[in-house]
């Protein structure tokens, strides 16, 4: 994808997901356990911290640096990121939420012709080129981040 349609998908994939919280009462988004032991402000706590941490990627990348989760496990992370922020009020990880996306989007929109193109010589675990277009490459659920946990929610829900 290009840099245009990756703003796009991003755009519609946050999109869903403001959708699908809509949906939810308070009441269900903070007690309802929708995957494993987290609650929908959860899911949207670990994906503020995943907002934040592919923003730092993208300097990485134009670096020619490999991003930390290339090579190490992500799980931690997730655990971490997701209980330090379990003492926040709903408020504030939506807050943080809208933040975290924003920060993305115009981290991607400042990503120049030259930088989107250029060859970094690193490779995911799979082999293939680490480009910066791949850096915004994982699917969830056949969807992109925010969307795939959107659909995650609307599945748990009947929604």
């Amino acid at each position: 994808m290009n840099q245009g349609a990756i703003l796009r998908f991003f755009r519609e994939d946050h999109r869903k997901l403001k959708q699908t919280i809509a949906k939810l009462t308070e009441s269900q988004i903070v007690n309802d356990l929708v995957m494993g032991d987290w609650s929908v402000k959860d899911v949207i706590a670990h994906i503020s911290a995943w907002n934040w941490e592919i923003a730092k990627s993208i300097d990485d990348v134009i670096e020619k640096k490999a991003p930390w989760y290339l090579t190490k496990g992500e799980t931690a992370f997730n655990v971490v990121e997701v209980e330090k922020r379990r003492v926040w009020s709903l408020e504030e990880v939506l807050d943080e939420w809208e933040k975290s996306f924003d920060s993305l989007v115009h981290r991607i929109e400042e990503i120049t012709a030259e930088e989107w193109n250029s060859d970094t010589g690193l490779s995911w675990a799979d082999g293939s080129a680490v480009t910066m277009a791949s850096l915004f490459g994982y699917r969830y659920k056949g969807e992109g981040h925010e969307g795939g946990h959107a659909l995650q929610i609307m599945e748990y829900y009947n929604i």
